[in-house]
């Protein structure tokens, strides 16, 4: 569904799901429930309100509607606390408040249907190639959300794209 027009390419799109798949890889290998998708929303960094939202992957049907849900309420959450550079740093696991959106200077992108720490890192990720973070902002944001996945995420993408 594309509610206003942001710059999401079939390069950006195709890097997406290769990173989907790079995270599905890695829960794997720690032995969490298999994931294969999710929903993408990137909303307006300022008012969290959804400019594009999108299915990536697979997701199962009776999940649709929660992760959809969970991935504008991250958008709207972190546009609600400006001083916050991810959904991390107001999570409330008890209200349903989960990780998995960042902030950039024009968007708030936010990706649900993972382990949050996975879900964080592909918008990480998504967010350097998109020329909408610097490696070194990224990693700051990592940083400061205490994702232990990324850099495993982030070294398995780049040696997958690298073969490419």
């Amino acid at each position: 569904m594309l509610l206003r027009s942001v710059p999401l390419s079939n390069e950006l799109h195709d890097f997406l799901l290769t990173a989907l798949n790079v995270a599905k890889d890695i829960g794997a290998k720690h032995k969490e429930t298999p994931r294969s998708g999710g929903y993408l929303c990137i909303a307006d960094a300022r008012t969290g309100m959804p400019l594009y939202l999108s299915i990536l992957g697979v997701v199962p049907s009776g999940h649709a509607p929660k992760y959809l849900g969970f991935a504008q309420e991250k958008a709207l959450r972190l546009a609600a606390n400006p001083e916050d550079l991810a959904s991390e740093q107001s999570r409330k696991p008890d209200e349903g408040k989960w990780g998995g959106a960042i902030r950039t200077d024009r968007y708030i992108l936010s990706f649900s249907g993972l382990p949050e720490e996975l879900d964080e890192a592909i918008m990480l990720s998504f967010a350097i190639k998109a020329d909408f973070l610097t490696h070194e902002a990224a990693a700051h944001i990592a940083r400061l959300t205490h994702n232990n996945r990324w850099q495993e995420f982030q070294d398995a993408l780049l040696s997958l794209l690298a073969v490419r």
